[in-house]
């Protein structure tokens, strides 16, 4: 592995570290390469803004890596060499173990901004020294970073899986169905629920495939696999616009394979075609 996630209050940003800049929901880019994993030093000499917080991340290829925070009305200097960009457009160009490092920067950046005051006093909060949370130190109140799980799963009937299209996704695109898991569900319920509201179609036969970190801002999603059980296609007409039975040789435009969705989509094509 090229990252080790750690937790050390002690280490501090010194050259030859790696900081990963995190401006509101986006991040600092050289211009030339889009990298967002960047020297101290050469962020130091091109930018020498000070950050609101460094969150130390761990150590990517034995080197201390770090989190500094900016307040998200920064404004870049055009002579800099560094732009500022979504960490979601560097999917599939970066590696995933890069990416997951990205994404850990911006879901702590996103904990820190939303808790820097106490939700309970209102007073300011400051990062303990023992373990990663936020305390307040005149109501005691903690604030952990927090992870939303969601279930996200494909659904299989005889040789065609079920696909549908969101009103917030570009024209043609259409993935598998995902949701929040509410207070009191267990994943799978969340997934046999979240298909029936959004389809119509009622599942069983729920089979775990895997879990990807979704940081946009702060989702863990929980891959499934479910079975066709009864039910015709009926979408609400507001979140879900469309939704079809698709065969392998006939599916629309779908999510990239590094995606959980796009994953998903490739245990049905691998599944119908062992038993093509």
């Amino acid at each position: 592995m090229s990252f080790e996630a750690d937790f050390d209050s002690e280490v501090t940003a010194a050259d030859g570290h790696w900081i990963i800049g995190v401006v509101g929901s986006r991040l600092l880019m050289s211009e030339v390469d889009q990298s967002f994993l960047l020297p101290h030093d050469y962020l130091r000499k091109a930018f020498p803004v000070a950050p609101q917080e460094c969150l130390y991340l761990g150590r990517w290829q034995n080197v201390p890596c770090f989190a500094f925070i900016y307040s998200p009305e920064l404004e870049i200097p055009p002579t800099s060499g560094l732009v500022s960009g979504g960490l979601r457009s560097r999917l599939g160009m970066v590696a995933d173990e890069l990416f997951s490092l990205g994404g850990r920067a911006q879901q702590l950046a996103h904990w820190y901004e939303f808790h820097r005051y106490c939700g309970r006093c209102g007073g300011a909060t400051q990062l303990e020294l023992h373990e990663r949370v936020l305390a307040c130190p005149h109501c005691g109140a903690l604030y952990y970073p927090r992870i939303a799980p969601c279930v996200i799963g494909i659904v299989l009937r005889e040789q065609t899986c079920l696909l549908a299209h969101n009103a917030n996704f570009r024209e043609g695109l259409y993935s598998v169905i995902a949701g929040f898991i509410e207070p009191g569900e267990t994943a799978e319920q969340a997934l046999v629920r979240e298909i029936r509201e959004e389809t119509g179609i009622k599942v069983e036969r729920l089979e775990y495939i895997c879990s990807q970190p979704w940081p946009f801002p702060s989702q863990l999603m929980l891959g499934f696999v479910a079975h066709y059980k009864s039910g015709e296609i009926q979408v609400d007409g507001v979140e879900i616009t469309d939704a079809n039975w698709f065969p392998p040789n006939a599916l629309p435009q779908v999510p990239p394979p590094r995606t959980i969705s796009g994953k998903l989509i490739d245990v049905f094509l691998q599944r119908v075609g062992a038993q093509g």
